[in-house]
């Protein structure tokens, strides 16, 4: 009987604490698990809330931005143009309170951005567009992470014709990270931090400076030693180029 009162106990004490993690810090451990089916399940709960603040409604975007780049990058397109729909919606109502401009047009970038991922004839219509959002968000607030980052993006991913280079990329990480790091609404449980840093990494090794985007990595992993994804994918891709 005392066995099953323990047991009982202790079931109670971890419902307790995984009820009393927030969406912030739950989300930052499926970042460092890669586990999207429960990230999936924190944003559809959030969509299904009612009421929602203009602050919780961003929040969401950010979420539902993490997942519709990982489901591009899965190739989970169906999924991706789903979010993207509803993350627009929720952006437009962010948009129409007036608040946190820098960061709607920061977040249009992206959702540009990955209707090129989606559809790669529409870059010559929509790269413009991507860019001049990207230039206006860091232009509203030299403060806002995220518009540096979205630039960085673009750099990476534009062909080096039309002004792509993974050097300014690097600039662009650089400063999003540093901006970060002033503050630990950004560092403290902030799934962005890490993936900046994973940006910044892979931007590194791109342009075949393997030293630096190691020492990235590296840093991640002091961080979070479980980080799946730099463990056991993103390190040791890099140590095979770096062995050729």
């Amino acid at each position: 009987m005392s066995k099953k009162i323990s047991l009982f106990f202790i079931a109670l004490l971890l419902y307790s604490i995984c009820a009393s993690q927030t969406s912030k810090q739950q989300i930052y451990a499926c970042y460092i698990a890669g586990d999207m089916a429960t990230w999936l399940s924190i944003i559809d709960k959030m969509q299904n809330l009612s009421d929602k603040t203009t602050d919780e409604y961003l929040e969401l975007v950010n979420y539902q931005y993490g997942y519709i780049g990982w489901c591009l990058g899965s190739k989970r397109y169906t999924n991706a143009k789903s979010y993207l729909e509803k993350a627009e919606q929720n952006l437009n109502i962010v948009k129409k309170s007036g608040k946190y401009l820098s960061e709607v047009h920061s977040y249009t970038a992206a959702f540009t951005g990955f209707k090129i991922a989606i559809d790669k004839y529409k870059a010559p219509i929509l790269g413009s567009v991507c860019e001049e959002h990207a230039e206006k968000a860091v232009r509203l607030n030299k403060n806002n992470p995220f518009g540096f980052v979205e630039m960085g993006n673009i750099k990476l991913h534009m062909p080096s014709i039309f002004g792509g280079s993974s050097s300014d990329a690097i600039l662009y990480y650089t400063a999003a990270l540093t901006l970060m790091e002033r503050s630990d609404i950004y560092t403290k449980y902030n799934w962005n931090y890490l993936n900046t840093m994973v940006l910044l990494a892979r931007a590194y090794s791109e342009s075949e400076n393997f030293e630096q985007a190691e020492f990235y990595y590296k840093k991640l992993l002091r961080m979070e030693p479980d980080f799946t994804w730099v463990k056991n994918t993103l390190y040791p891709e890099l140590r095979r180029k770096m062995s050729q």
